[in-house]
């Protein structure tokens, strides 16, 4: 290759003529890992596979793809073209390089990156959580600002387990106890409150909750309060949460009846 410039060329190519040649300078192949490819073909994400220059029995190295080109030929047949990038180089080295290269060089997407992705392809639940989230006044965003959200799996977990409108509930009660403290929407406070409201939601006065809470604890106080006691406890952050906003709710409560848990009541 030439310093300052891709000699790559696209080829189409049948598969019976594209093989792994040199097994050292690959994976092992795995006909499951194929057979999911097949099972989900999507032209439109088919990417071309990386290949070097044929061998004098005219087959192509397969540097990269050779799943996908597993995938391609339980589908159509061995006489089925695909797309192949073209290496001019043709030694086992270089096609090791090239698998490593393509394999640690990629950025997967970030989690938030799936998530907008998800809204512009109009997936129905990342489309219902963005709604919510902007309703509330915040946004799906890797930033620093106060109203960025990076909890991706947190958002998708409350509204999976506990509905859309715990969720809606949660970023509510969370902004006004702590409106301009962006640790409020961090991962483990957002599920504990979400798991809080999914069970109490019905019974717990909206003010005094907020009240409670904004007297006691900042975002970092209350996260610190409850890996503590989950180390005494047991269980997980999110439970131990769960409890220590019960317990402090109840607390020189008057007047009304305190909460208890389902297997309480």
């Amino acid at each position: 290759m030439t310093e300052g410039r891709i000699d790559y060329q696209i080829q189409h190519i049948a598969v019976k003529h594209l093989s792994v040649v040199w097994v050292e300078s690959q994976r092992p192949y795995k006909e499951s890992e194929a057979r999911l490819i097949a099972d989900n073909f999507d032209p439109d994400l088919f990417d071309p596979l990386k290949v070097t220059k044929p061998n004098g029995n005219g087959i192509f190295h397969i540097c990269d793809g050779q799943h996908r080109k597993g995938a391609v030929e339980m589908l159509w047949g061995s006489d089925q073209m695909v797309p192949c990038h073209v290496s001019p180089e043709g030694d086992p080295k270089r096609a090791a390089e090239i698998f490593l290269k393509t394999n640690t060089a990629r950025r997967p997407p970030t989690s938030i990156d799936h998530f907008k992705v998800s809204v512009v392809a109009e997936l129905k639940n990342e489309v219902a959580i963005d709604r919510i989230v902007r309703h509330n006044g915040f946004r799906v965003d890797g930033g620093q600002s106060k109203e960025a959200i990076s909890a991706v799996s947190s958002l998708r977990n409350i509204f999976s387990v506990c509905g859309p409108q715990v969720l809606d509930q949660t970023l509510r009660v969370l902004h006004e106890i702590w409106r301009d403290d962006r640790n409020a929407v961090a991962g483990p406070i957002l599920r504990g409150f979400g798991y809080f409201l999914n069970e109490f939601g019905p019974y717990a006065k909206h003010a005094r909750l907020v009240d409670v809470v904004r007297k006691k604890w900042t975002p970092g106080t209350l996260l610190r309060d409850a890996k503590a006691g989950k180390e005494v406890h047991g269980g997980s952050t999110q439970a131990s949460m769960v409890e220590l906003l019960v317990r402090t709710y109840n607390r020189n409560l008057r007047g009304d009846t305190p909460l208890k848990r389902k297997e309480s009541r």
